[in-house]
Parts: structure tokens; sequence; C-alpha cells
């Protein structure tokens, strides 16, 4: 059974939608991933297989291959380990599409957290550029006459 899952990643400092696709098969045991997945990416298999079985689950035994859509977008970072690891577990059967529901209407609090950190990251940086910005600017009209 494939599941399909949407994330993002970034591409320079754009957002990019990715459709992070998971089926497991009979077969010999392995992990693929395809779709341009770049180092860290590819370093998923692991971090995402000790994550698994340090939460409690198995990993299943099978063939496991990964689609990253859009093909021609490199993925990069460790934004797609989260939603490969719920692919994995959903396409195993180890969780329900009701758990998951549950279990992100728990974090609605840590998200809001994290929205409202994202905030003030904005805000004190914008007020660290004005101050830098002033602070050079007033150097060079300070030193740049003489």
């Amino acid at each position: 059974m494939s599941i399909n899952i949407y994330s993002a990643t970034n591409h320079g400092l754009d957002g990019v939608l990715i459709n992070v696709e998971v089926d497991i098969m009979r077969g010999i045991p392995s992990f693929h991933m395809v779709g341009l997945p770049e180092t860290s990416v590819k370093e998923a298999r692991e971090r995402v297989r000790a994550a698994i079985v340090n939460s409690g689950y198995t990993f299943p035994l099978g063939r496991i291959i990964i689609n990253l859509a859009p093909a021609d977008v490199r993925k990069r970072g460790t934004f797609l380990d989260l939603p490969i690891a719920i692919g994995i577990l959903m396409a195993s059967g180890q969780i329900k599409y009701k758990e998951l529901d549950d279990f992100i209407d728990r974090q609605l609090i840590e998200v809001k957290k994290a929205a409202d950190a994202e905030e003030t990251i904005k805000r004190d940086w914008k007020l660290l550029n004005e101050f830098f910005c002033r602070v050079v600017c007033e150097s060079i009209g300070e030193y740049g006459t003489n």
C-alpha cells in the first residue's frame, strides 16, 4: 500500500512543496530513496530507522521505496525525516490516520509556540539589521569624508 504525505523543503530562499510517497513491498529488506535527494536526505534512512525503533515501533522488513516528488527539485536538509517516518509507520500499518490526527491535535500548542518563536526571531532580526545598518551608515558618514 502506498502512502502520500505532503511536506516542504527549501530551495534557496523559497519553500517547495514535496510529495513524500512511501511504499513497502515484499522482498529482500532494502531502503531506497528516489527523486534527487542530497546526501543529508539520503542519511535520513539511518535517522528514521533509529527514531522508529527508539519510539517503541518495529522497523518493517521488506523493500521500502521513498519517492520524493517533484523529481526535478533537489531535496536537502532534515525537513523530510518526519514525513518519511510517518509514512513508513502508516504504510506498515503501525499507526492509522486517526491516531495521527489525534497526535497532531495534541501538538497544536507546540506548533503555536514555534510560530511565536519564529515571529520573535523575525522581529529581533529586523531590529538587529536596522541597528547594524545605522552603525555602518553612521561610520561611513563619519569616516567616509576623510
